[in-house]
């Protein structure tokens, strides 16, 4: 242990005598942003890829050669292997300059649905990436930090994408207002009753994403009563809608009788988990679509 000691000793002061630093990399990269001028960006670059699945384009700011593939046997940097090959897409980025760079540009959903990581490693050219949703999930965010002239190759895992294709068709296909959960309905929106005019047949909108879901309210003294959908009533309101819109009509009947009035989306549970099923329906339909186009 002794003798381990001092050789260790010595070999730092070795280090210090020749001028050798053992420090964190302390390169100056050039921040590049060329985000949606992007080359692979245009339409012609994403026709092509629609039509064969590989396409090309040269940017002069910097100098790079850009390619992008969904098979690896369309490139000649990288070698992947079967199951590597089946789970990702590739960008493969031909750089030719010799300033070090931290590159920023922006890839159409139309290659690969958006996703989001941090600091994973480059398939070639020794470097990480960084992947972001931007554009209102209109365009993947890539960063690559390029040293020097070198190709590196950045694998876009495609079940990252899934996972966020999943992700936006659930949001998007279950109306929740409020931060409302699968389990619960919105909140009541309360209306008062000097939103209508002093006269019969006064008329407030509500505006709702699906007509049959919102379930309407007056005041009736110290109860709340459900406002019918016929006009011939006694009630002092009466809902209605329009063709050719969403919302949701409370017509007064009885200047006399207005009283403030509420409505909420009552989804019940069974319906927020039909929903779900749906989405997931999409899910395993579209799975099924990428997987046939294998074979």
């Amino acid at each position: 242990m002794k003798y381990k000691l001092i050789s260790i000793v010595l070999l730092f002061a070795l280090c210090i005598s020749t001028g050798v630093v053992l420090a964190e990399d302390t390169t100056e990269y050039d921040k590049t942003t060329i985000d949606d001028n992007s080359p692979l960006n245009s339409g012609e670059n994403i026709n092509e890829y629609d039509d064969v699945e590989v396409t090309t384009a040269h940017g002069t700011a910097p100098d790079i050669q850009y390619t992008i593939a969904k098979d690896a046997g369309d490139i000649d940097s990288y070698n992947a292997g079967f199951f590597e090959n089946m789970g990702n897409y590739w960008l493969v980025l031909d750089y030719n300059e010799d300033r070090p760079i931290d590159l920023r540009l922006h890839l159409d959903e139309s290659y690969i649905t958006p996703y989001t990581v941090s600091d994973t490693e480059t398939k070639a050219g020794n470097s990480t990436f960084n992947t972001n949703i931007v554009n209102k999930g209109e365009s993947m965010s890539i960063s690559v930090k390029m040293d020097s002239s070198d190709t590196y190759v950045v694998p876009l895992d495609t079940s990252q994408a899934q996972r966020s294709k999943a992700t936006d068709i659930l949001s998007t296909r279950i109306p929740f207002i409020d931060d409302t959960d699968v389990f619960s309905s919105e909140e009541w929106q309360y209306v008062s009753d000097d939103a209508f005019a002093m006269d019969t047949d006064a008329t407030y909108a509500i505006q709702a994403a699906n007509p049959d879901d919102i379930v309407v309210q007056y005041e009736d003294g110290e109860d709340w009563e459900i406002i019918p959908e016929s006009s011939t009533t006694s009630k002092p309101y009466y809902q209605m809608e329009r063709s050719g819109d969403n919302n949701v009509y409370v017509v007064n009947t009885d200047v006399d009788k207005q009283t403030d009035i509420r409505y909420k989306s009552e989804r019940t549970t069974t319906d927020n988990i039909s929903e779900i099923q749906n989405g997931f329906d999409d899910i395993i339909s579209n799975m099924r679509e990428d997987l046939s186009s294998l074979f």
